[in-house]
């Protein structure tokens, strides 16, 4: 990946891991917040403004998820994108490979194109194997 690529790979897998891991607690503090209302309160005094600031009982529960996901399909767009456009590449790559195994008649040259098809669909091997890895799949 180019380094542009790869801080916004790292930006928005760090952003989507957090929001998920933090969406729980302000969804569970939404939730308390919604049944103190049914408890017993002292005259004058609001729960939901002395514990819960309205930002963690009202935004938070909410946004979190949002951009856990947002992020998270950001991330896999983005990649899809630059793989679509290395595609061509890699096609052009196997293409040239190819038309230079039709006119290679001693064995070390034709080994040496075939090592270098089987480089270029390795590193495409590859980077399908880290994209699984990153992506828990």
């Amino acid at each position: 990946m180019s380094p542009r690529a790869l801080a916004w790979w790292n930006f928005t897998g760090a952003l989507s891991v957090w929001s998920a891991k933090l969406a729980p607690a302000f969804v569970l503090l939404s939730l308390l917040n919604k049944l103190s209302k049914h408890w017993h309160q002292p005259h004058g005094w609001k729960l939901e403004y002395a514990f819960f600031p309205w930002i963690g009982v009202v935004f938070l529960p909410i946004a979190l998820p949002l951009i856990a996901g947002v992020a998270s399909s950001l991330r896999h767009a983005l990649d899809a994108g630059r793989r679509k456009d290395r595609y061509p590449q890699m096609v052009n790559r196997l293409e040239e490979t190819k038309a230079a195994l039709s006119g290679l008649e001693t064995p070390s040259t034709i080994r040496r194109s075939v090592s270098r098809s089987e480089e270029i669909l390795l590193d495409e091997l590859i980077e399908w194997q880290l994209t699984m890895k990153n992506t828990g799949h």
